[in-house]
């Protein structure tokens, strides 16, 4: 495999599938050892993305299984689809455990791609949305659970990842990247409905020794005379990475049909209250929000803290006294929309639905229960995951989903852990993965709660949750504090904080509105002892603003200081498209994130060190070739013109500069604003009739501040002061 331009080159490639016998004998099929090829050109291979030619290869040799390999070759693209079928023409029924339908092992000439794998990154996405994304370099430390709970709530049980340097492994998909040439190979899996999947990479001795794709079937059982077909996989060998990943994630959404969706604004309970709410708090909240944020937020979300038990729904507990409707009621009534948190495939061990149906829960193979979950906070402290195969667990959780949308009037949901649904147990459906029976959880929670209701997904493999959540968790919890300490313990991190929700969110802004909506958790912006301090917040407000994706605040409004819930308010309107890591590749954590506009382009630079750092601008990194005049938003400073670069000063430690980038015209231009993070980018602020100097100002709500407009002989503010529009007079020069 190679690209047209012979700058990358893949070979020899192989496929292989591990099965066990009925009679418990193990066996592991691999192309190149089993031989008796059989091969057929194909000229409309038919795959999720439509039909292209291919190629068809099966393997048959003395075992009583075969694999059929099937490949097709997107035209005008260095590109592909592949998958691999094991037959089962064996005596009785076989169980499947993983398929692979494209891998290299050990042979030359391996990988060649520039300078070699010293020089390379790995980016990984990540199983959950809690999971560890971004960049290492291969021969870096990464990350592995330290023991069972962060490999259990946090990751893929059956990923097989590494501390080692030279071994990385990634869910779904994996990209190994040249950053100085430019250059990279991806692969990724596009259907994710039955299995999950991952890509796993080994350096060792000086050598490129395995890089292949692994398709989880989890023992899924397959009948004599029937087969299993993996997931599908693309392949891509690009010059550019950033355009390879954005391309994959589009391919993905189509293969999965990904929901179309808008992002939304609103309040929720969590990061103050946490579990201690109650109904006189979600009302006294519901005033100030109506007081203060009616017509500027849509939702209103009530989070974990008013069930009696994990895994009871629709019984309220004894803090919440009136009919959950009444209080969904109240919430429409107060003009937004009504949201709720819950754990749909999780139950306590404790919890009446448990004790009434036992048999309802995924178990090992020796008849215990799975471990999904534990917390002193829930009743029972243990948690077990909810077997989504079952028909009464199908039956229970359509009746509960109806409840809460048709009965209580629910328009959002938030479903959360729900990574339970595919930890690996045994099923009563034994042909189905862990994969298929969350996606079929997911599926019958769609179902009931109709095409209008909102889901949000959290905790959730990303694989499965294409197609039926509406907006996926894509970070660890944020927190008020920067970073916790449990990270260094579990090895994996997954801790909530500041570091490393916004790590996540950078890592992973090119699935925004391709696989669903973005949700990069709730914003919080209070002053606390131990918590996050003002540079920190800043940044925190930045990045959210620049992802475009869901905002939702956190606080008792009604303690918030006046000048934190005005920042909330200046990110208000959220951009139409998020902005891009243009440095993703080259550390774990960017510190660059830029959103190309017209006139006027926004680009954050991050210090992301303990130290203060001095940070430079520079325009050609961004591809910008003409002079800017360049404003800087939490300085409230224009920084002047710049031509190619520009030092821009010593940045503390977690804090940035967020500046507008806007290419010199003829005068007047508006070259910045203190009221909005926009700046005056996305049609919010511009010069009509430069005859008579006139200033169009639209924005929603009431603002006031200063508008920065640079003329012939220099740039000075211009006070301001509006609701949603208005059209003011320049000053006299």
């Amino acid at each position: 495999m190679a690209r047209r331009d012979g700058r990358i080159r893949f070979a020899p490639l192989l496929m292989h599938a591990r099965v066990r016998r009925d009679d418990g004998r193990g066996q592991h099929l691999v192309s190149t050892v089993l031989g008796a090829r059989e091969a057929e050109a194909v000229k409309a291979l038919e795959t999720p993305l439509g039909s292209f030619p291919g190629l068809r290869a099966r393997v048959q040799g003395n075992l009583p299984f075969a694999l059929r390999m099937e490949l097709a070759l997107l035209p005008g693209q260095d590109s592909g689809l592949c998958r691999v079928v094991v037959e089962n023409h064996d005596q009785g029924p076989a169980r499947v455990f993983e398929l692979s339908p494209l891998a290299y092992r050990g042979a030359d000439p391996g990988l060649e791609m520039g300078t070699g794998y010293g020089s390379w990154s790995f980016y990984r996405t990540g199983y959950q949305s809690w999971s560890p994304a971004g960049t290492k370099r291969v021969l870096d430390h990464d990350y592995a659970p330290r023991f069972f709970f962060p490999r259990v709530v946090g990751a893929n049980p059956r990923t097989r990842y590494s501390r080692k340097p030279g071994e990385k492994a990634s869910d779904w998909m994996a990209q190994l990247v040249e950053p100085g040439l430019g250059l990279s190979i991806l692969l990724g899996f596009i259907t994710t409905a039955r299995q999950t999947g991952r890509v796993e990479l080994q350096v060792r001795y000086d050598r490129f020794r395995r890089f292949e794709a692994i398709a989880d079937a989890d023992g899924a059982r397959v009948d004599p005379g029937s087969e299993l077909a993996s997931e599908w996989l693309l392949f891509s060998l690009s010059d550019n990475p950033h355009q390879a990943q954005e391309n994959y994630f589009r391919q993905w959404a189509k293969a999965m049909s990904a929901r179309s969706a808008k992002p939304l604004t609103g309040w929720c309970s969590w990061y103050y209250y946490f579990w201690n709410i109650s109904e006189d708090k979600i009302l006294a909240n519901l005033a100030e929000c109506e007081a203060k944020l009616k017509g500027k937020i849509e939702l209103f979300q009530i989070d974990d803290g008013f069930q009696p038990y994990i895994g009871e729904w629709t019984r309220w507990n004894e803090k919440f006294p009136s009919p959950p409707k009444a209080l969904v009621d109240k919430i429409h009534a107060a003009g937004f929309k009504a949201g709720l948190w819950l754990a749909p495939f999780l139950v306590s061990r404790t919890a009446p639905l448990y004790r009434r149906h036992p048999d309802w829960v995924l178990r090992h193979e020796r008849g215990r229960p799975v471990f999904a979950n534990a917390h002193p906070q829930w009743k029972g402290r243990l948690m077990y995951a909810l077997d989504c195969t079952h028909p009464g667990v199908q039956a229970w959780l359509a009746d509960t989903i109806k409840t809460l949308v048709q009965d209580f009037g629910f328009d959002f949901l938030k479903l959360d852990f729900i990574y339970a649904a595919a930890l690996p147990g045994k099923r009563h459906d034994p042909y189905m993965s862990g994969g298929a029976a969350l996606r079929k959880g997911l599926e019958l929670i769609r179902q009931a709660a109709g095409e209008k209701t909102a889901i949000l997904g959290c905790g959730a493999p990303l694989g499965p949750a294409v197609g039926l959540v509406d907006a996926n968790r894509v970070s660890q919890d944020v927190d008020i504090r920067w970073r916790w300490p449990m990270d260094a313990v579990m090895g994996f991190p997954i801790s909530p904080g500041a570091r490393n929700c916004l790590r996540n969110n950078l890592a992973r802004a090119l699935m925004h509105q391709k696989l669903w909506v973005n949700d990069p958790d709730c914003l919080v912006l209070r002053h606390a002892a131990g918590g996050m301090n003002l540079h920190e917040i800043r940044s925190l407000a930045t990045v959210f603003y620049l992802l475009a994706g869901y905002l939702l605040i956190s606080e008792d409004l009604s303690q918030l200081a006046p000048e934190r819930l005005a920042l909330f308010e200046q990110m208000l309107p959220l951009p139409e498209r998020p902005a891009q890591a243009l440095d993703l590749f080259q550390r774990e954590f960017p510190e660059l994130f830029f959103r190309p506009g017209q006139p006027t382009s926004l680009l954050a630079v991050f210090n992301w060190s303990r130290e203060p750092r001095s940070r430079e601008l520079n325009l050609s990194k961004l591809g910008i070739e003409k002079p800017c005049h360049v404003f800087e938003y939490w300085s409230q400073q224009y920084l002047g013109q710049i031509e190619r670069t520009r030092n821009l000063g010593v940045v503390p430690a977690h804090g940035c500069r967020f500046l507008a980038l806007t290419p010199v015209e003829e005068p007047p231009q508006v070259v910045g604003l203190d009221f909005h993070f926009g700046m005056g980018s996305e049609g919010v602020a511009r010069i009509s009739d430069r005859e008579g100097g006139r200033l169009v100002l639209t924005l929603p709500g009431a603002r006031q501040g200063r508008v920065w407009v640079a003329w012939a002989e220099g740039v000075r503010p211009v006070p301001v002061e509006f609701t949603d529009h208005a059209e003011i007079p320049l000053p006299q020069r």
